[in-house]
């Protein structure tokens, strides 16, 4: 029998985990169809990639206003509005008639989900602190991967079996289950609200303050660039394996568990060894993994192998360094500011974002292929690793307050 704080804390996991469901399926469930859109709307590659970066610009351009929103009016109001604005932008995407069409009903599925990415880290940072938070993102994180590795492979045999609108129209329906499971169950979590939140002056001030935080930049940074990593390979990843290596899209849908199973590892790791070695030290590991799989890419393609084996296993690295990372930046750019958590959680989830979007963007602009992988993976490791170097180790963080 659950205590009123076990089922109260039970909802609010059980929430988080829809929201953050939500966006790893609307962002990459339809990759497997990219090629198919392409010949579909007569596009080139670089054009059609760009249903990737906007949906990405969307969501971190929203997420900066999501979070005074939440701050002032609470978190569920605000992320019910966001789940609607997916499900309308779901439904655009599932009509279009032209590419300019998708691209455009994109970034407003993607301005939507702006307020699930950032929003759940706020929620878990309004009920959890410290080295208690690190642990329960790592546990959410296995749970999150089922859907992390479900989404493009649900994509691959909607691709094969009923086309690519088949993942626009599931995207619509999941929007629409977790529009009625919130409403109904999550409780709200900001116990702090302030009406000087959406004060322009507020923002201005309470952003800078972000900004001009040390360690808050440097883990938020180091999430970034792991972000990037992924969103790199799914951007270049479908037409190097289907159109080069001849993948099925179902296939490519495959690898993703490879991917969620590997990132399952990093994060079931950082869970049983965080509360002893703290989130800085574990973040290391994460970032170091990504390094040795950068260098490794580009090695393999200075040797000229090109391969299923050689591009799969240096991603399969970089999906397990993810496990480590993400859990261990979140915990540690939040624990400074429980007063402000909508708003850090907005600042951190848009980062992230514009970062990941970038990429993608940077990527596109370059024919897919071995080498544009390689490299943007190894210069996106060294920058991780010049983040990592910025952290003040002696600032008070999950150390001070320990597993509360």
């Amino acid at each position: 029998m659950m205590t009123t704080t076990q089922r109260h804390e039970f909802f609010v996991i059980a929430s988080m985990f829809l929201l953050a469901s939500l966006t790893p399926f609307t962002l990459d469930g339809y990759t497997p169809s990219l090629p198919s859109i392409a010949l579909v709307f007569h596009a080139n590659e670089g054009l059609v990639q760009l249903t990737m970066s906007l949906f990405l610009l969307g969501s971190a351009l929203t997420q900066l206003i999501y979070g005074p929103l939440s701050d002032r009016f609470g978190r569920k109001k605000i992320i019910l509005i966001g789940i609607s604005l997916c499900l309308f932008g779901s439904i655009l995407c599932t009509l279009s008639k032209t590419i300019l069409w998708l691209i455009t009903a994109r970034f407003i599925q993607g301005a939507g989900t702006g307020a699930a990415n950032s929003l759940f880290r706020a929620v878990m940072r309004d009920v959890f602190g410290g080295n208690r938070m690190a642990q329960v993102a790592s546990y959410l994180g296995m749970a999150f991967t089922v859907v992390l590795a479900a989404a493009p492979v649900l994509g691959g045999y909607f691709q094969v079996h009923f086309g690519w609108r088949a993942s626009f129209i599931f995207m619509a329906a999941l929007s629409a289950f977790d529009l009625i499971i919130i409403a109904r169950f999550l409780p709200e979590t900001n116990g702090n609200l302030s009406a000087d939140s959406t004060r322009l002056s507020v923002i201005g001030k309470t952003y800078y303050s972000l900004l001009s935080h040390r360690n808050f930049v440097a883990y938020t940074l180091c999430s970034t660039i792991a972000f990037a990593s992924l969103m790199t390979y799914y951007a270049i990843g479908p037409f190097l394996l289907q159109n080069d290596l001849k993948f099925t899209p179902i296939q490519f849908g495959y690898m993703s568990i490879l991917i969620a199973g590997t990132t399952t590892i990093g994060q079931f790791i950082n869970a049983k060894l965080v509360l002893e070695y703290g989130t800085e030290k574990m973040l290391r590991v994460g970032v170091y993994l990504m390094l040795l799989s950068g260098i490794s890419m580009v090695a393999i393609f200075f040797l000229g192998i090109f391969s299923k084996i050689a591009i799969i296993l240096p991603v399969l690295l970089i999906s397990t360094a993810a496990g480590f990372v993400f859990s261990n930046a979140m915990a540690g750019a939040f624990y400074p500011f429980p007063h402000i958590a909508g708003m850090a959680g907005a600042m951190y989830g848009s980062l992230q974002i514009l970062g990941s979007g970038a990429s993608t963007l940077i990527a596109s602009s370059f024919l897919p292929s071995q080498a544009s992988l390689a490299f943007t993976e190894l210069a996106l490791a060294l920058c991780a690793l010049g983040m990592v170097k910025q952290i003040n180790p002696h600032q008070p963080l999950a150390h001070a307050r320990g597993a509360d």
